[in-house]
């Protein structure tokens, strides 16, 4: 990848300061010691060559691979890809029950309560306790009751 540019400016703008002093000095030496007919062509002299140093670098930063062009196929090539991260299908499956067991007190009783003790039992928590019923009777339990379910079931592991 090519160097930040952003970085590169305080050099270029201290270098620029360091060549007009040189172009100063030499513009003013050459202008002391040139008859009165060629001062103002060294002046003239001196404003071109600034501004052609000026407009070089200037097209030579557009020229150049400005910040906003894509990288090119070999940066492309030197970045690593990220890998995607796979899911266990069980784990999207248990993410949906939690979710569908939260709006339907039916589902909760049906699907995920059973699930939940068989889980108790192969991990021989035993006998786990059926969460309250919530104000709404045709929901299931709030997902922290779920959270704080789950989380004695791990414990007891």
């Amino acid at each position: 990848m090519p160097p930040r540019r952003e970085r590169r400016w305080p050099k270029i703008a201290a270098a620029y300061v360091v060549f007009m002093l040189l172009l100063a000095g030499i513009t003013s030496f050459a202008f002391e010691t040139a008859g009165a007919a060629y001062q103002p062509l060294v002046l003239r002299l001196a404003v071109a060559v600034l501004l052609g140093i000026v407009l070089m670098h200037i097209r030579s930063y557009f020229r150049g691979d400005p910040l906003w062009d894509p990288p090119s196929e070999f940066e492309n090539a030197l970045i690593p890809e990220r890998i995607a991260p796979k899911f266990d299908a069980s784990l999207v499956k248990l993410r949906g029950e939690l979710a569908d067991g939260v709006k339907s007190r039916a589902y909760f009783d049906r699907v995920l309560w059973p699930r939940l003790k068989e889980i108790a039992e192969a991990t021989g928590a035993g006998e786990i306790e059926r969460p309250a019923r919530p104000r709404l009777p045709w929901r299931g339990p709030s997902l922290s009751t779920l959270a704080g379910l789950i989380s004695r079931l791990e414990k007891r592991e």
